[in-house]
Order: structure tokens, then sequence, then C-alpha cells
């Protein structure tokens, strides 16, 4: 098989794993500045494909403690890891089972009920190896240190000039992140009331699968880099809460009977102040951005961080906490 050029490096790591197993085919399914994923077709053990995925050492790191550590010793369902290769200035290759399936969609019952089992399984059981696998701290404290950084960012957005017919709308989202400082102590104090455990980070559609087969359904998360042992309220948001109270181990947390739908608001607000963090550190970079894509680019951001921020502060209404 003739490789194009673009695709040789990751065929040429694989190959370094598994000589015999050459891709029937290549596809680029995602390129970016600091990762990659690649599809190679008919190397897997049963026939099937296999995913590449292109990050740095430290993600990478992560991700393999994560399939190799600690997913295959909680009873759940997981990819196959296939191993990873050194891509030199700082990147590696991981290799994976492709995942198949398909999206998780919480508002299919089914889906959600999958996701809430499946979970509470991850986070009952995963917290026993916490002193035993090393990962990212996802404490409060990150969470604190996003609230900073936002704020600190919007005020500066404030005062560049190529946002100034913005500045009515960041400064309504300026008001709300004040209104959540003002509330840390409280959402601290709430946070508590979950011991800590493995945190995925970003549970949603596009990190999880679902297949189904002649003996039923199962689940599958990927995209582990923004996982580490934390609040594992920040992954409850999207799947059933009751579905997910039933299947806790009470060894681990014996949850009240509120605390499971109090903890999802807790964690909209965590990933809501995460996303304007990361949001507002792209909107610093307006300056830079051609003339001709400026004004789609700032609304298309502005909106985003307006969303978060409606989604936080609906959270602390529901809490009690505005």
């Amino acid at each position: 098989m003739a490789v194009p050029s673009a695709h040789r490096s990751v065929v040429e790591a694989w190959l370094s794993l598994f000589p015999a197993r050459r891709p029937g085919g290549v596809a680029c399914l995602q390129e970016e500045s600091r990762s990659a994923v690649y599809r190679l077709d008919g190397v897997a053990p049963d026939g099937g494909a296999v995913i590449a995925k292109r990050s740095t050492e430290s993600v990478v790191e992560t991700e393999t403690a994560i399939y190799r550590y600690i997913l295959p010793h909680v009873g759940v369902t997981t990819l196959e890891f296939l191993g990873w290769v050194d891509a030199g200035r700082g990147y590696r290759w991981m290799y994976l089972e492709d995942a198949g399936g398909v999206a998780y969609r919480p508002r299919n019952s089914m889906h959600a009920t999958l996701a809430g089992v499946w979970l509470a399984r991850v986070q009952s059981r995963a917290a026993a190896l916490l002193d035993s696998v090393q990962l990212p701290d996802r404490s409060m404290a990150l969470y604190t240190q996003h609230l900073v950084k936002a704020r600190q960012g919007l005020r500066g957005a404030l005062e560049l000039e190529v946002l100034a017919d913005w500045g009515h709308r960041l400064v309504a989202v300026t008001d709300g992140l004040d209104a959540l400082a003002s509330r840390w102590d409280s959402i601290e104090l709430l946070s508590s009331r979950m011991p800590p455990t493995l945190v995925h980070g970003d549970f949603v559609s596009k990190n999880v699968r679902v297949r189904s087969a002649a003996d039923g359904h199962s689940l599958h998360a990927m995209d582990w880099e923004l996982a580490g042992w934390g609040i594992g309220a920040v992954d409850l948001p999207f799947v059933d809460r009751e579905a997910y109270a039933a299947a806790v181990d009470r060894s681990w947390w014996k949850a009240p009977a509120d605390a499971v739908t109090v903890l999802a608001d807790l964690g909209r607000i965590l990933r809501a102040v995460v996303s304007v963090s990361w949001a507002i550190d792209e909107l610093g970079g307006a300056e830079g951005v051609p003339v001709e894509r400026i004004e789609s680019w700032i609304d298309s951001l502005v909106e985003s961080i307006a969303i978060y921020a409606t989604s936080a502060h609906r959270s602390l209404v529901n809490l009690g906490l505005e």
C-alpha cells in the first residue's frame, strides 16, 4: 500500500509496535497543531480499525494510566489500549481500539441510564486506586484557578479596542463571574459532599460511544486528556441521576437522596468556569485575527462565553445560591 507522506509517521510508529499488521487504509479524522487523530483500517486483533492519537507526552501518560491501570480493574467496559510510540518534540502516538458504535445522546433514556450506571461504577471503584496511580489534580483548586484566570482575562479583554462593540455583553459576564466568586465558599463546601475520585473532565457526547450487540448495549468513554483525581461532580450533568444514585457503592459514598442532583448542578458550574476561562483565553488573541474574520469570530466566542455564564447562573439558582 502506498502511504501518503502526511500519514507516514503514524503508520511507521504503528509498525514499530506491530510489524506484521500493515494498515489496509489510513484516514485522517482530525489534524491540529498540538494533536491529530487517525484511523488505521484492518489492524486490530479482530481485524477492525485502530485509532491513533498524537498528543503531548503528559496527556498520553494520563490516558495510558487510565486505560492500563484503572479501567480494566473496575469492572466496566473499556477500549483496548495497544501501546504508544515516541513521536518526537514532546509528543507521542497512542493506539486504541476503535470505539465504533454511535455517539452518546444524553436525552436518550437508555443511553443516559447506561451512562449513569457506568459512571457510578467507575467513580465508586476507581477511588480505591487514588494512592497507587498518579494522575493530575482535578480538585477544587483547579477550578478556583480557572475562575481567577477568567475574571482577570475578562478585565483585560474589556480594555481591547477591537472588542469595544461587545463590551456591554462582556460586562454582563463579568458581573456573573463576580457573583459566582462571592459564593465560591459555598460552592467549595458543596464539593466536599463527594469523596475524591477519578474525573473524566469532559464526559459529553463527543467523547462517549454506545455499542449495540446481541447481548445488549455497552458504553465506552474516550479522550481522557482532561482526566485526573478530584471532583467527580463535573461528570454528572449528562447522565441519568437516579441510575447513578442506585449504582453507587455505598462503601465509597453514602450519598443523601438529593446529593446527586445537587452535585450535578455543581458540576455544571465547574464545567462553565473552565469553558469561560478557555474562551476568554482565545478572546485575548482577537487583535491577531484577520480583519475579514474578526466580527464573526468574536461574535461566536462572546456567544459561547454568555451561554456558559448563563448555565452557571441557572445552576446557582437551582442550588439556592442566587
